[in-house]
């Protein structure tokens, strides 16, 4: 058996990694249709209550989140909130005030 040519050698790396970097994305797909599904499957009254409790606590508690784990959870809830079909651009501007700040 002969060893693989030179180009075959540097390219396996970046192959292996492609595949990685997909099945990750796949995954994460995967895992925000499920998340929209289960939503448009609630009862209306029920998706709606939940909703406005949501956007309530990023407009109320959240405004005033500085750091630590109060805003990782204030961020996670805007992402959330996206999710809902409700979600408009009143609610989308809102949410985007928590999304991640790239770093200097």
């Amino acid at each position: 058996m002969s060893p693989l040519p030179a180009c075959a050698r540097g390219t396996l790396p970046w192959l292996g990694g492609a595949l990685l970097l997909a099945a990750v994305v796949a995954i994460l797909g995967l895992q925000r249709a499920r998340l929209a599904r289960e939503l448009s499957e609630l009862p209306a009254a029920e998706r709606r209550a939940l909703y406005e409790r949501t956007l309530e606590t990023l407009g109320t508690a959240c405004l005033h989140a500085r750091g630590g784990e109060v805003a990782d959870y204030c961020r996670q809830q805007a992402d959330f909130l996206t999710r809902f079909p409700e979600c408009d651009a009143p609610c989308r501007d809102l949410a985007a005030r928590f999304a991640p700040r790239p770093s200097r």
